[in-house]
């Protein structure tokens, strides 16, 4: 599911969602096993590489996941709308001289990505970019982290022009709390309906 701006995809149209920050079930490049250097916490997946540095160590992956017809919750008429495509993510750790983890950051790019209605068989493609930054206060504790998280999404109809715009910036406390939030979220959801083939009623 497309997730308006940030993270893990899901499609909350005309607000920012914040869920699911730990990325899950994603598919590894070249992964392979965390070479030893020291205890880490928390320990990083196994398909992170990582390396000694001289404040602690560095932890990074490439990992890729592909969704094919997962529903957004989105409705034109009676006909929920899917999504598809390709997150493709570029994710690092930072860890301290105690192992413990004090950063990481995780930049998504979703290629072929498009919406479709399952009753036409049409489809509309979709841009969307992402970063989530999440410094911990505690070290080695993703409770005491603040996301910051900064992303663009954007679906274009030909013969309708923009359809849904959200892009923008957003500060979520460790309790959840938005500190801070800034840009743009539109939608025009008849057009959107439209341009796939269901009048939205």
């Amino acid at each position: 599911m497309v997730r308006l701006w940030f993270g893990v995809r899901r499609f909350a149209l005309a607000r920012v969602v914040i869920g699911a920050i730990l990325a899950v079930g994603m598919s590894p490049i070249g992964a392979s096993a965390a070479p030893s250097v020291g205890p880490l916490n928390p320990e990083p997946p196994d398909f992170y590489t990582c390396r000694a540095t001289a404040d602690g160590a560095i932890c990074r992956a490439h990992t890729v996941d592909p969704y094919e017809n997962e529903p957004t919750g989105i409705f034109c008429g009676d006909i929920e709308i899917l999504d598809s495509g390709v997150r493709d993510v570029q994710a690092t750790r930072w860890y301290d001289g105690d192992g413990n983890l004090t950063r990481r950051l995780r930049m998504f790019l979703f290629r072929d990505a498009h919406l479709s209605n399952p009753a036409t068989g049409r489809t509309l493609p979709y841009s969307q970019h992402n970063a989530d930054d999440e410094d911990l206060a505690v070290p080695g504790d993703l409770a005491s982290a603040t996301l910051s998280s900064s992303g663009h999404l954007s679906i274009t109809a030909p013969g309708f022009g923009p359809v849904l715009m959200d892009t923008g910036h957003i500060v979520v406390s460790p309790e959840g709390d938005v500190l801070a939030r800034s840009g743009v979220s539109r939608l025009d959801a008849d057009a959107l309906c439209a341009a796939l083939g269901t009048p939205n009623r």
